[in-house]
């Protein structure tokens, strides 16, 4: 078997290996696999972390939005979300008729 058959093939073959409880020599026996390839890939398995997925919790922040409404006599009116529009109007109308 070649070591061109990459790392799945022999990644397969490894975990195999490790379940049946087999030697390196004897498992390579059943499967016609050259020892020192197997031996190779082992290693270089076993040296590399195994890919893992992390959980991310997501958490949605509540939309905040405002706006600045300049009005005369450089007075600037800052405005958020969930203002009262009532309100709004009337604070507008005092102090727009206010000189």
């Amino acid at each position: 078997m070649s070591d061109s058959l990459g790392k799945d093939y022999w990644q397969q073959h490894v975990q195999r290996c490790i379940e049946t409880g087999s030697t390196q020599a004897a498992y390579c026996r059943q499967h016609d696999l050259v020892v020192h390839q197997f031996g190779y890939w082992h290693r270089k398995l076993a040296s590399q972390p195994a890919a893992s997925w992390l959980p991310v919790v997501l958490e949605q922040s509540p939309v905040t939005a405002s706006i600045d409404l300049e009005l005369r006599g450089e007075r600037v009116l800052h405005i958020e979300t969930g203002f009262d529009e009532q309100l709004l109007k009337q604070i507008i109308v005092a102090v727009e008729t206010t000189p």
